[in-house]
């Protein structure tokens, strides 16, 4: 049978690294980053925040790994240095991932005593509606009133409640943008296109924008207010939408919803489909990116992974 063209990454998790029910891998991040399955929030870190969660030091589980006992290292890679976290990710369940701008799904299937682990962008449908400014806040508050839901901007960085500007912050918001790229202009340009008296007349138009005169300054006829990634997890799955706000004129919003399918996979399917399968890689741990960790600690963790590998190859 002829092989399906997949955009998805399928990573080999050598047996070490496999458990009963779950496997053990290593993420590497350099911002934002967030992992959540169908109970929740499962490992979050924010850049300039003190909003940290991490469930994988609460999980038994974990002590059958190697480098249990190091949860987080720094690493690097060429000119850049990353983050990287130890997380437990059961079989057969759906998990998401928010960095980089992207939201990524990654489904881990054992296969004898070894593991693969598929990750994939998640793929988006878009549906548009029209609202009245009413309808859009009664929106905003069912979905805060859901326990059920968290909230993420695209960068990662999670919202604790969200509502929707009043039109006159709306209004300055808009201001100050376009204040802020006159200035920059009036900064770096020659005049060559614009004379004084123009520029003059832009200021004014700035200064005087109302509600009203928003929808025309822009070619699309309307300005994006506001864009979030919204995660339900129920405790029995998990769902994906991206949802943003576009003001078209007063008391009319375009509401743009990504419905973002999150998708179970077969060990036969994953097999048929994918090009190429790559393999788990021991970390690399620079004691001068992590003075917290002793030589003899990485020492004893390869020994773990030798001990492993030993054991597991008899079966």
């Amino acid at each position: 049978m002829k092989k399906e063209k997949s955009n998805m990454i399928v990573q080999r998790i050598e047996s070490c690294y496999v458990g009963e029910d779950c496997i053990q891998t290593m993420i590497r991040y350099d911002n934002n980053f967030t992992v959540l399955n169908k109970d929740g929030i499962l490992y979050h870190y924010e850049s300039d925040s003190q909003n940290y969660i991490n469930k994988y030091l609460e999980d038994e589980r974990r002590k059958q790994f190697p480098y249990s006992s190091i949860p987080t290292h720094r690493t690097r890679i060429g000119f850049s240095k990353y983050m990287v976290t130890n997380q437990l990710q059961n079989f057969d369940e759906p998990y998401i991932r928010i960095y980089n701008n992207n939201v990524v799904e990654s489904f881990a299937i054992k296969d004898n005593n070894e593991a693969l682990l598929i990750k994939k962008v998640v793929p988006t449908f878009k549906r548009v509606e029209y609202r009245t400014r009413k309808e859009v806040k009664e929106m905003f508050k069912d979905l805060d009133d859901d326990k059920c839901l968290y909230f993420f901007e695209t960068n990662g960085s999670m919202i604790q409640d969200i509502s929707l500007d009043s039109e006159k912050k709306l209004v300055n918001k808009i201001k100050k943008h376009y204040l802020g790229s006159l200035k920059r202009y009036q900064k770096d340009t020659d005049f060559s296109y614009f004379d004084e008296n123009q520029l003059k007349f832009f200021q004014y138009y700035i200064d005087n924008m109302s509600i009203k005169s928003l929808p025309n300054i822009t070619n699309d006829g309307y300005i994006e207010t506001d864009s979030f990634i919204i995660i339900k997890a129920d405790g029995n799955d998990i769902s994906i939408q991206n949802v943003t706000i576009n003001f078209m004129q007063k008391n009319l919003y375009m509401v743009e919803t990504l419905d973002m399918p999150v998708t179970r996979y077969t060990l036969e399917q994953i097999k048929d489909i994918i090009p190429m399968i790559t393999k788990t890689k021991e970390p690399r741990i620079p004691l001068r990116l992590n003075p917290h960790i002793k030589k003899e600690d990485i020492k004893v963790e390869k020994k773990k992974v030798k001990s492993l590998y030993k054991q597991k190859s008899q079966f």
